[in-house]
């Protein structure tokens, strides 16, 4: 899960033993620091508590699955850069095929920005 030469390297989760060790508190990490520097990444008012981003971590990693949410993350020399979490709303009368709402905070943990996306589209 590293690029060189700055190039970012994607690569994406669809169950939760899946992750490497140490990449959900990196995730926190990257979200609080976002989060703390008034980006709109999900927690209204700076500074967040540290526990309330790593339970809500917690949630999006243990609710990966293949058909209906997989993470994201970026890494530029082995850091973690960015990272986004794609989520398919199961229920048929909640896919509205609207434009999904995203978060891009201006500034980013390590070489970039968090951001996190949430879609209901259509079947």
């Amino acid at each position: 899960m590293t690029g060189t030469d700055d190039t970012p390297l994607f690569a994406q989760f669809t169950a939760p033993d899946a992750l490497p060790h140490g990449l959900a508190a990196a995730l926190a990490d990257c979200w609080t620091e976002v989060s703390d520097a008034g980006g709109a990444a999900g927690f209204p008012f700076p500074p967040v508590d540290p526990a309330e981003v790593a339970a809500a971590v917690d949630r999006i990693v243990t609710g990966l699955a293949p058909a209906s949410s997989r993470l994201v993350v970026a890494t530029v020399d082995g850091a973690l850069a960015g990272w986004l979490c794609l989520r398919r709303d199961p229920i048929r009368w909640s896919r509205t095929g609207a434009p999904c709402t995203t978060s891009r905070p201006a500034s980013g943990c390590a070489a970039g920005a968090s951001a996190r996306v949430w879609c209901g589209a259509p079947a």
